[in-house]
């Protein structure tokens, strides 16, 4: 195998010659979340156009513990599995010599997780943010620590790196990486299929929505600031002509429940039709967590051409979205009802939306991991 690198083993120039390990091990998370859509959807292009390529790779991870099949077989890639849960493996790569498949030449993890001793001789990991530095309260003591311990394994070690935003590249510069040693991949917008309108408007019924709703999409967890959308939602509700209850998707994650609350409707998790249904439906999605690597439900509600309500994130600017405070119900509670009582406003931020997740592509985002990484 022929391998040029740059110096402390700095992005790698390499060709085609040499077995890829892929290890989606998000895909196996009790709660895959953001970083799990970002997996299975640049793996859904990146799975093919390696194939097409003629690069020999195989998708490694966890024993699958679901009911459902394991995810890792939807890509067309052969896949193999360790005999021990998602948990227990994070521990022995995390501690011990444990390795993977033999006979692998390279490795791509589409996270941070991964054998940081022994195996491939190139390895790849993808950082999508320092959240934990930055809101560290909003992470579990536990999960503070071991994101930190990884992340510095990594920075010590000689691998490349992937993230998603400009925000995460200077963070991770900031955190002592070389820029070179760091390649950017944004997410694209195209993965929601066709709206199921119908399943979207049963699940509504069900819950007792009939009247026009505000969304809010996310894991539930104190980063995603649900409990300040509500009293903003409740605090505007005055102003906004009617009722607007919130529909909330997405699974629990941790910290404090959501009370049940007159006008709040949480749904869990649905199908991506009916998803994709429900942001046509929405008059808007609220999305204001205190922070996040990209954000990927705004470019979801571009896509659908919805109008948002937004802290400043990656994905959000003035333009394509009303941005508020998060720290600030009142704040919140004013952009909730710009965006439903000003034609203009919601126009505008639907239009430049629309603009902004143009050229977001996951064929691209693909294409830049394999131009970059595998000589495609």
């Amino acid at each position: 195998m022929e391998i040029e690198t740059q110096e402390r083993g700095n992005v790698a120039n390499l060709t085609q010659n040499g077995r890829l390990l892929i290890i989606p091990e998000q895909l196996h998370a009790i709660v895959p979340g953001g970083i799990g859509a970002f997996t299975h959807n640049i793996l859904a292009e990146l799975a093919p156009l390696l194939i097409r390529s003629g690069v020999d790779c195989e998708i490694f991870g966890s024993k699958w513990q679901g009911s459902s099949p394991d995810p890792f077989g939807e890509y067309g890639v052969k896949y193999s599995n360790a005999i021990v849960h998602n948990r227990i493996l994070n521990r022995l790569w995390d501690y011990s010599n444990f390795s993977t498949p033999k006979g692998f030449d390279r490795l791509l993890s589409l996270s941070i997780a991964g054998p940081l001793r022994g195996g491939p001789s190139s390895k790849v990991y993808t950082i999508y943010d320092l959240a934990h530095r930055i809101v560290p309260e909003t992470l579990t003591p536990r999960g503070v620590v071991w994101h930190e311990a990884r992340l510095q394994k990594i920075l010590n070690s000689t691998s490349s790196v992937i993230t998603i935003s400009n925000r995460s590249l200077d963070d991770l510069v900031d955190a002592g990486f070389d820029r070179d040693r760091i390649t950017l991949v944004p997410p694209g917008s195209d993965h929601l299929p066709i709206a199921d309108l119908l399943g979207a408007d049963d699940l509504l019924r069900r819950v007792g929505v009939s009247s026009p709703f505000i969304l809010s999409v996310g894991t539930m967890e104190p980063r995603k600031n649900l409990h300040r959308v509500i009293k903003a939602l409740q605090m505007a509700r005055p102003l906004l002509g009617g009722e607007f209850p919130l529909v909330v998707v997405g699974p629990s994650g941790w910290g404090e429940a959501i009370a049940p609350t007159k006008g709040v409707h949480l749904v869990g998790r649905v199908d991506a039709s009916i998803l994709a249904g429900l942001y046509q439906r929405a008059s808007a999605l609220v999305y204001v967590p205190f922070f996040e690597g990209f954000g990927l439900p705004p470019i979801e509600a571009m896509a659908s051409a919805t109008p948002v309500v937004a802290s400043l994130l990656p994905s959000t600017s003035s333009e394509n979205s009303v941005i508020v405070d998060p720290y600030s119900i009142e704040d919140i509670s004013r952009g909730i009802v710009e965006v439903v009582t000003d034609s203009k406003v919601s126009s505008r931020v639907v239009r430049e939306g629309l603009i902004t997740i143009s050229a977001m592509k996951w064929s691209q985002s693909a294409l830049t991991i394999g131009r970059q990484f595998y000589g495609i």
